[in-house]
């Protein structure tokens, strides 16, 4: 293929024909809006429900976050780490106490 790129405008057509490549983060983003969509129109139960299990894998790696940094002596890394916990524990509280 670069056998072939003998001028500049050889160079920009190889170009044109490549891919368009997504950043990640439009694509998290895109990912996020459209289950967002999806979820927004079921019963707020769902979203509880999911707000719930997705707070507590964040916790969970959170969790195992503390854990390896006090396996490799960073004491100040796990202790933001287990900050973060915290306060995610005090979110998934404060969602299992809401009511409909």
């Amino acid at each position: 293929m670069l056998d072939n790129i003998k001028t500049v405008q050889d160079l920009i057509e190889l170009n044109d024909r490549q891919p368009e490549v997504q950043s990640e983060e439009s694509s998290v983003a895109e990912l996020v809006r459209k289950h967002y969509d999806e979820i927004i129109d079921l019963e707020p139960a769902v979203g509880i429900a999911l707000c719930h299990k997705l707070l507590c894998a964040l916790q969970e790696f959170h969790n195992q976050g503390v854990q390896l940094y006090i396996d490799k002596n960073e004491a100040d890394v796990a202790a933001q780490w287990a900050f973060d916990a915290a306060k995610i524990e005090i979110a998934k509280n404060a969602i299992e106490d809401i009511s409909l």
